[in-house]
């Protein structure tokens, strides 16, 4: 077996919190991390069941990704930070695929792994994303992203700090 995505083409380091504005302010104070572009994701896809505010920005070549999600949102809760306290708490790993073939081997290293896929999302001609559990083995969650030409456009768009 060759070495995985995993440990080649991590490009996002995404965490949650419970507040993005107070979370983006730390950044800013903290890291110097200011800009941020802001949405919901029930503005790529408003038929989300739960939608969710984030935050993107680059650093050199590494994405922060910081999502507030609702409190019992079922994907993002186990890394919540306790009910009524502030924190950012990493979620996942984000690893870009680039063509067909790589979202393929990424599928069949999680299956090796035995990491479950516990979400999947498509976004024609932006994205297909997968998360996967690999808590068990890794203590996080592993995000694929196949990049589209649309998805490719909006990463463009984040703001570089």
């Amino acid at each position: 077996m060759s070495v995985p995505i995993f440990f080649k083409q991590c490009f996002q380091l995404g965490y949650v919190t419970p507040d993005l504005d107070r979370a983006v302010a730390l950044y800013g104070e903290k890291f110097g991390v200011t800009d941020f572009l802001i949405f919901s994701s029930a503005d790529m896809n408003p038929d989300a069941p739960d939608p969710i505010r984030v935050g993107l920005a680059w650093t050199g070549d590494i994405m922060i990704e910081l999502i507030e999600p609702g409190p019992d949102h079922p994907l993002y809760a186990c890394a919540m930070p306790p009910q009524g306290e502030f924190g950012i708490q990493l979620h996942h790993l984000g690893y870009l695929v680039h063509d067909e073939a790589g979202w393929r081997d990424a599928l069949a290293s999680l299956e090796v792994q035995g990491s479950p896929v516990v979400s999947t999302t498509e976004l024609p001609d932006r994205l297909q994303l997968v998360y996967a559990d690999a808590r068990p083995l890794l203590g996080h969650h592993l995000e694929i992203i196949w990049l589209k030409p649309g998805g490719a456009a909006f990463f463009d768009g984040v703001p570089r700090n």
